[in-house]
């Protein structure tokens, strides 16, 4: 039984409940509930799944995050922005250096990694200057230094790690 009809471009997952939507016409994004209907209007250039109950909503090529009613709770001016995990959220400052904000937009970590990925398990997998990759704690301090080209995310204690792309 079709619960809702196919009238969006483009549909997200649902997670949190929630799902993003690009409507047909005008092209921009918004969230729908597991109903249909429309919680957040379709007003941002793009939109991603909620996280922790934020989700990451673009506008003029910049980023920001709102919260269930739609409120901007970060300002749409990151270059480039991860999810929400363990309650911070990685970004791209306009040199492209990442780093960390909190969930009330404070850098808690400085923008100076090539890459970083979320948090997993209270480390993240983060990228320095020569393309090598370790992982940090959650107040920036390098806990396993960066000497893989690749890496994955903690789980149950373990990371997949290789020094070779292959």
């Amino acid at each position: 039984k079709e619960v809702i009809p196919c009238t969006w471009r483009a549909v997200s997952d649902f997670s949190e409940y929630l799902a993003a939507v690009q409507d047909y016409d005008s092209r921009k994004c918004g969230f729908i509930d597991v109903t249909g209907r429309v919680l957040i209007p379709c007003t941002w250039d793009k939109a991603w799944p909620f996280h922790e109950g934020l989700a990451r909503v673009q506008k003029d090529l910049r980023i920001g995050l709102v919260d269930y009613s739609g409120r901007l709770v970060i300002p749409c001016t990151w270059n480039g922005m991860g999810d929400c995990s363990e309650g911070l959220i990685s970004i791209m400052d306009d040199a492209g250096m990442c780093g960390y904000i909190d969930r009330s937009g404070e850098v808690v970590i400085p923008c100076r990694w090539k890459q970083a990925w979320t948090f997993k398990e209270g480390l993240a997998a983060v990228q320095d200057s020569s393309k090598r990759i370790g992982f940090i704690d959650k107040r920036g301090k390098v806990v396993i230094p960066c000497r893989w080209k690749r890496a994955y995310s903690f789980e149950n204690g373990v990371a997949k790690v290789s020094d070779s792309k292959n």
